[in-house]
């Protein structure tokens, strides 16, 4: 089953999959209702993004760091694994607050689901 991308903010219909925030804090503004679950182990550290959004990191530093922060992190390596096995069996949406897509650390998780063996 795919893996979709969504902006939280976007409210993505529940026809597009089972809805899972993968941010450290919770979004302004959004009710509980508007995703199924939420994995904070998933988001990027606050210094990690501080570092990215203020320009000390490139994006592909800031990737490569994220990579890594996933991999080292057991809780977040054990989430990433259950998500790719569920993927397997049905579509899931990752949401998270970016705008831009392309450099949004939802789009890198995606990437390393699809890289990831079920196991």
């Amino acid at each position: 089953m795919p893996v979709h991308t969504a902006r939280i903010y976007d409210h993505p219909p529940p026809e597009m999959g089972t809805r899972i925030l993968v941010m450290r804090y919770h979004p302004r503004g959004i009710p509980r209702e508007a995703y199924e679950e939420w994995y904070r182990e998933l988001g990027p550290t606050p210094e990690l993004l501080r570092a990215w959004r203020s320009g000390r990191l490139s994006w592909e530093a800031f990737a490569e760091q994220y990579r890594t922060q996933i991999r080292q992190d057991p809780e977040a390596s054990r989430i990433l694994k259950t998500l790719v096995r569920r993927s397997q069996q049905e579509t899931l949406v990752l949401l998270c607050a970016c705008r831009d897509a392309a450099c949004c650390h939802r789009t890198l998780l995606k990437a390393l689901m699809e890289q990831a063996s079920p196991e």
